[in-house]
């Protein structure tokens, strides 16, 4: 079933990014010199409010993944700011830095490769319990075991490997460990991807289910539109490093604006855009973010591109309250 959009204008931001960019080195020759600079992210801003479901679609290289990863600061940005409760993540101390790690998770992927195969299942989930709470360590299995009696786990089964498990039992494990501190944030990169489409929707239930009980915010990361329509209440789209479009789920699902985001809506037939619109083609192959395309990033695929486009980069303008897009041709400044 769809997540049903719940108002949350009052809500503060507990999540708040200005101008984020994550630039790598390009290396190459003999000598392993810097040869450039991968543009993996490139001023992004956005906030996530409390309670709420942030999903951050996009194609493969896009940098979903460096976004979250930044916001977890377990990757350093180039530039910009990332604050968290208020408090700005550059600048912590080291305990203070301890200390807001256990209220940021993260669950990823691939759940057989993010568990140990050589620990038990209970000690999987109780680790971090070790890490941040040194001062009950008698709690810990107990407070594992209720963690994984909450994402659908028999306690007769926590004392077993991994490897004894189904994927999507593992992804359940996954989130029982990211959920075992009682964080406020967590970020869900592609949690559903690697698993069967049978088993997809038990386990966005379940997130649903967690979210609403312990009051969660989510940065749902995703390549697949059919997943963000099920979980987010917002959602910003992501292109060669820039967020092109940012709105409540339900207008990016019936008016989107960005001729990308009407493309990718598009490619997806199980929407109502899939069915009701013809399929958007784009031309040519995502530019490299080595050298990625003065103007818009977009403009050498886009269907409706005039010469400004090539020119000069949009801003992300908001067109109505929450709805933002960057695009010329949206505020009508330039038409041919």
């Amino acid at each position: 079933m769809n997540k049903e959009w719940h108002e949350i204008p009052n809500l503060k931001s507990l999540v708040v990014v200005r101008n984020l960019v994550k630039h790598y080195p390009y290396r190459g020759g003999p000598l392993g010199r810097v040869r450039g600079w991968k543009h993996a992210v490139d001023g992004v801003s956005f906030d996530i409010r409390e309670g709420e479901t942030l999903g951050l679609a996009g194609e493969s290289g896009s940098g979903k993944t460096t976004i979250g990863l930044c916001i977890l600061d377990l990757i350093k940005p180039t530039s910009g700011s990332i604050q968290f409760d208020g408090r700005d993540m550059a600048s912590l101390g080291r305990e203070a830095s301890k200390d807001i790690r256990r209220e940021m998770q993260i669950i990823f992927e691939n759940p057989h490769a993010s568990l140990n195969p050589r620990m038990r299942v209970v000690d999987i989930v109780s680790e971090g319990l070790f890490i941040h709470r040194p001062d009950s360590p008698g709690a810990y299995r107990e407070t594992a075991l209720e963690m994984l009696r909450k994402v659908g786990i028999d306690r007769h089964l926590a004392d077993r490997y991994p490897g004894a498990f189904s994927s999507g039992q593992q992804q359940r494990i996954c989130i029982a460990r990211a959920l075992a501190l009682q964080p406020r944030f967590v970020v869900a990169d592609e949690p559903v991807s690697a698993l069967d489409a049978s088993i997809q929707a038990s386990i966005l239930n379940l997130l649903g289910d967690l979210q609403s009980e312990l009051g969660l915010s989510l940065l749902f990361i995703a390549h697949d539109l059919r997943v963000i329509e099920h979980v987010a209440d917002r959602v910003a789209v992501l292109y060669l490093g820039k967020i092109v479009e940012i709105a409540r789920r339900q207008t990016i699902f019936s008016h989107p604006l960005h001729p990308y985001t009407r493309a990718l809506l598009s490619a997806v037939p199980a929407l109502p855009q899939g069915s009701k619109n013809q399929r958007i083609l784009l031309s040519g192959e995502t530019p490299s973010a080595l050298d990625p395309p003065q103007g818009c990033r977009f403009h050498t695929r886009c269907p409706i591109a005039v010469h400004h486009c090539s020119i000069e980069e949009p801003s992300l303008i908001s067109v109505n309250g929450d709805h933002r897009v960057s695009c010329w041709l949206v505020d009508g400044s330039h038409s041919g």
